[in-house]
């Protein structure tokens, strides 16, 4: 009887407890978190479909932006960094793209294999850096697809999330070094913008009329397609 709406001074009397209070509490966050996915929304053109944009992730509170030169570790442990963002997920999860390596997939039976010491880098250059160009790209592109049949070309896709309540502000339009929005997020408990424990791998099959199918990658599946036919990592 106590957790009646009309006994719910007693409740809080006897036990500490108002559900009313809970009730605001959580009133309170649900529009919260219904205003912050809008304005992402509308940095990421909508909240329904796929985004693929560039966008500037940076560490509220690190008063050293833009100066990268002035952070030693900042290769290994960046406070701002530009990714694609591929969309904001269902779970409140902004899902980023990190990295796309040529791979090989058997789609019949799961084995594949990837390029992965190199990819795709971002379209957009951090101010005061700028993103270094693999000449050998356009080579081993070109031999990836003499060496792959098309049915079984791929891409090994990289992706991490950064979930919404890590967001505390937003720059729609960004600033002079940086003309793109810029999401202010708070740092995980290591201090840096991801998680790595959250990265997580997808690959890409391209089908025919360009349709795509996404496929989880198995460790035990991967085989050695391009060391085999002399297309391996150069180090």
């Amino acid at each position: 009887m106590l957790f009646q709406p009309k006994n719910d001074h007693l409740l809080f009397a006897y036990f500490g407890i108002s559900l009313q209070t809970r009730k605001r509490s959580v009133q309170s966050e649900l529009r919260a978190t219904l205003a912050l996915r809008k304005r992402v929304g509308r940095i990421l053109g909508g909240t329904t479909n796929s985004a693929d944009k560039d966008v500037l992730f940076r560490i509220a509170g690190d008063e050293r932006y833009p100066d990268i030169a002035s952070i030693p570790d900042f290769d290994t442990n960046p406070r701002w960094a530009i990714y694609r963002v591929d969309c904001l997920s269902m779970r409140n999860n902004l899902v980023l793209e990190l990295r796309r390596h040529l791979a090989y997939l058997d789609p019949e039976t799961g084995e594949w294999d990837a390029l992965t010491h190199f990819w795709q880098r971002a379209s957009h250059d951090l101010y005061g850096r700028q993103q270094p160009s693999d000449s050998a790209y356009a080579g081993y592109y070109a031999e990836w697809q003499q060496l792959v049949p098309a049915e079984r070309r791929a891409d090994l896709i990289a992706f991490n999330i950064v979930p919404l309540s890590r967001v505390l502000g937003i720059d729609e339009e960004g600033d002079i070094g940086h003309p793109l929005p810029i999401l202010y997020i708070e740092s995980t408990p290591n201090g840096k913008i991801l998680d790595p424990t959250k990265e997580i791998y997808s690959i890409e099959h391209t089908l025919f009329y360009g349709h795509t199918a996404d496929y989880i990658p198995s460790k035990e599946k991967r085989v050695k397609f391009f060391e085999e036919n002399r297309l391996e990592e150069k180090k």
